[in-house]
């Protein structure tokens, strides 16, 4: 064979030759789609409790948005995506890989929304894993958009409905209106407004910084412009949801409460709404004449068949979801054989009858108890859910577990004492009461919700599930609910627990 030959074979050995790209596309398309499929079944609770969740929440229905919006975003990048040879990657396969153990460890730890981050990240690493880098680059904010459909943001509402409170008393003073507040409740001469979960914002906030994003990978060239609209929107709707609600209060106050309530109240909150994403638009469509828009022309490189197979990067996409759950099924899952809760773990003389009225909240408990006793110049009364074992509808660690019910008891705000979370819940009849959680596992107390999930964790990973609870300690108060606070807390390290030792 002359020289020259030789040396073309041996280039022809180094470079693989070119490909139709429909074929490397169509196969990178057909690995990720029966990835997703297989994904979507082996971890189908998960996906139809964070489908559920849209459903039953109105905080929540933009989830129903989120793939659609992801995919508009994609298909307006379809020419640059499929100017790229697809190339299967390692990396994503770790990424699926560390996915599927995260899922397993949010399960045994019985915590949804980690479950549901799981869940995302698995799709977004198979993603990398059928496409490449070079593909994935382009699809990674969209990509990323996804993450938007898990139903966060729960711990954002207090501080929410504490930064709308501060809002509102502000626009009441510059208004010249006497008022006063109570935790999340207002006093005016108009009567009393509460500012309750569904007031916080959290709704627009979330959407506001969804809509931000959407725009900005069409209209912004960069990721740090479109972040910065995304960052820019977050402050505004916390901004405009205060406005929102000063506006609510001061007009029910000025017309004693003859609008800006019921109805009314409903129909200029969407009015505010509407003309607050109007404003935001403007405002990105301005920030947008100042930015190089984002290039959407396909790339000029020839496509090149990969070497190698990767079989064993299509091979760990589906045993990674595999072995995760069935070791769930096996091993973290396990039903205990016990069937009773045992006896409450604390001094107390308990009875099935809640005290003065107090009305508590244990989802799925098996058994509910009741107790109260004199201490000092305060009466404390405890109350308490056991749970067989820690399951599905029946966590022993889950925000309904709580100490007011949302009807009759409310929340009207947050205290802390020396690292404890106490909150301040108002009756039906005005009365008041500071309270505070904690939880038991085995012969173990817990103040820290977290520090209780990992127990459970260690335990649920090697088959373990053992009978716990929740017990909710509260004592009333009239203005100040520090003397009840320090009251509970010395009545627990005395009578219940040493709280210095609890696990916290």
């Amino acid at each position: 064979m002359p020289p020259a030959a030789e040396t073309a074979y041996a280039a022809s050995l180094e470079t693989p030759a070119p490909i139709d790209g429909r074929t490397l596309h169509g196969r990178a398309i057909a690995l990720y789609l029966g990835f997703i499929i297989a994904v979507l079944i082996f971890f189908a609770p998960t996906a139809m409790h964070m489908i559920r969740v849209w459903g039953q929440s109105a905080t929540y229905q933009y989830g129903y948005l989120v793939a659609p919006m992801a995919v508009a975003m994609l298909a307006l990048d379809r020419r640059r995506l499929l100017s790229l040879a697809p190339k299967r990657s390692a990396l994503g396969a770790a990424g699926v890989v560390f996915a599927s153990a995260m899922w397993l460890a949010a399960h045994a730890a019985g915590v949804a929304i980690a479950e549901q981050v799981a869940l995302i990240s698995m799709i977004v690493a198979g993603a990398l894993a059928s496409y490449g880098r070079a593909i994935f680059s382009i699809a990674s904010f969209p990509l990323a958009f996804l993450f938007f459909m898990v139903p966060f943001g729960e711990s954002f509402i207090a501080p929410f409905q504490t930064i709308t409170v501060g809002a509102i008393m502000a626009s009441l003073a510059a208004a010249g209106m006497p008022a006063s507040a109570d935790g999340f409740f207002i006093t005016t001469a108009a009567g009393d407004f509460h500012v309750i979960a569904e007031c916080a914002g959290l709704r627009f906030f979330i959407a506001a910084i969804m809509v931000a994003g959407f725009f900005g990978r069409l209209h912004f060239g960069a990721w740090r412009q479109t972040l910065a609209f995304m960052a820019l929107a977050g402050v505004f709707a916390i901004a405009a949801n205060g406005l929102r609600a000063s506006l609510m209060v001061v007009i029910a106050t000025a017309t004693n409460k003859q609008l800006a309530v019921g109805d009314n109240h409903l129909f200029l909150g969407w009015i505010s709404y509407a003309i607050a994403f109007a404003l935001l638009l403007w405002i990105g469509r301005r920030m947008a004449r100042d930015t190089q828009p984002l290039q959407r022309t396909a790339s000029s490189h020839g496509m090149r068949a990969e070497k190698g197979s990767g079989d064993w990067i299509a091979a760990s996409l589906i045993l990674a979801p595999i072995i995760a759950t069935l070791y769930a099924h096996a091993i973290v899952d396990r039903t205990p054989s016990i069937t009773s809760v045992p006896a409450f773990p604390m001094m107390a003389e308990w009875t099935s009858d809640a005290p003065d009225r107090w009305a508590p909240a244990f989802t799925g408990a098996d058994r509910k108890a009741f107790s109260s006793a004199a201490h000092g110049d305060a009466t404390i009364t405890l109350a308490a859910g056991g749970y067989t074992h820690d399951r599905p509808g029946a966590e022993i660690v889950h925000h309904s577990n709580r100490s007011f019910n949302g009807q009759s008891w409310k929340h009207i705000g947050q205290s802390k004492h020396e690292g404890a979370v106490f909150n301040l819940i108002y009756g039906p009849k005005g009365e008041r009461r500071a309270a505070t959680t904690l939880y038991w596992l085995g012969d173990d107390y817990y103040r820290s919700p977290l520090q209780m999930k990992l127990a459970q964790f260690r335990l649920k990973l090697i088959g373990v599930n053992p009978a716990g609870g929740v017990i909710i300690a509260s004592a009333p108060y009239a203005d100040d609910p520090e003397m009840a606070i320090a009251a509970i807390d010395d009545y627990l390290a005395l009578h219940v627990i040493d709280t210095k030792k609890a696990r916290d």
